[in-house]
């Protein structure tokens, strides 16, 4: 990251001129980082146009994967690995624009095993609605459902969602059935 010092001095800079007090530049920037006035300036990054693409239903197992995380790249490559042991390997993972997808440690990690990264357009959280849907019910169902005591009872009523979900719970969008039988179908 670019840290641009000139940019805060160059303001004090302007007002202390403005105000008549007779300060060179040199002097400013003295006492500008003696007073530790040191502003980061955040560019903002630029992500490449993404094309709105359709979303589908899956004709098949491991066609595509919704995913959405909040932590860092290095544990969303570590929690692919094992789904992909127990589930096999995608085609494709339809994914926002968070770091956590656009780094480079995600981006090769799908080259190197020929999987196609689908990213929606900024802002397009309804472009991802599967994963999208499986987190409202999630968090209503769980999160806002219960006041947890340690994670360890956390994960115990995740499983038990998660059986529910998985094998009991009709989809409306898989004919009313749960998934892992709608899958076997």
């Amino acid at each position: 990251m670019r840290v641009n010092h000139k940019a805060g001095q160059d303001k004090r800079y302007e007002r202390i001129r403005s105000e008549g007090i007779p300060w060179n530049y040199k002097r400013v920037r003295r006492v500008y980082l003696a007073m530790g006035l040191k502003h980061r300036q955040r560019t903002k990054r630029r992500l490449p146009k993404r094309e709105k693409q359709p979303l589908t239903v899956p004709i098949g197992r491991n066609m595509s994967w919704s995913m959405d995380f909040s932590f860092p790249s290095h544990g969303v490559v570590r929690m692919l690995e094992r789904a992909i042991r127990e589930y096999g390997i995608p085609m494709k993972i339809r994914v926002d624009n968070g770091p956590e997808f656009t780094c480079s440690v995600f981006v090769n990690w799908c080259a190197q095993r020929d999987i196609l990264i689908q990213y929606i357009q900024p802002g397009r959280p309804m472009q991802n609605t599967y994963i999208e849907r499986f987190n409202r019910t999630f968090r209503q169902d769980v999160l806002d459902a219960y006041i947890f005591e340690d994670i360890y009872q956390f994960r115990e009523i995740t499983e038990e969602w998660l059986e529910d979900y998985n094998h009991h719970r009709p989809h409306e969008s898989l004919n009313n059935l749960p998934p892992l039988k709608y899958q076997s179908t």
